[in-house]
């Protein structure tokens, strides 16, 4: 299982990879950035690249998209993101 630590850049460079294969901005980005609200452009379909993306380079099968909270509440940051893919892996 990857670290955390692993997941978070990993996630990141996965984040950067798409907003510049679209031809948008790749801001500096930090756990507390929120991709869905904070990535210029960034829509679900790439949330769900993301994840097909991150799941590929780690390895790992993740079975729900991340990004989202379980209930209505805003969209999730890098930190809140990995935290769930952590969670989900340890339950496995």
């Amino acid at each position: 299982m990857p670290t955390r630590e692993e997941v978070e850049q990993q996630l990141i460079s996965v984040l950067a990879q798409i907003q510049e294969l679209s031809g948008r901005e790749v801001p500096t980005m930090t756990v507390d950035l929120c991709p869905m609200l904070d990535l210029d452009g960034f829509e679900s379909i790439n949330a769900a690249e993301a994840t097909a993306m991150l799941a590929d380079e780690l390895r790992l099968k993740i079975k729900d998209i991340p990004f989202f909270p379980k209930t209505g509440q805003q969209p999730l940051t890098i930190a809140q993101i990995v935290d769930n893919i952590l969670k989900a892996e340890s339950a496995e």
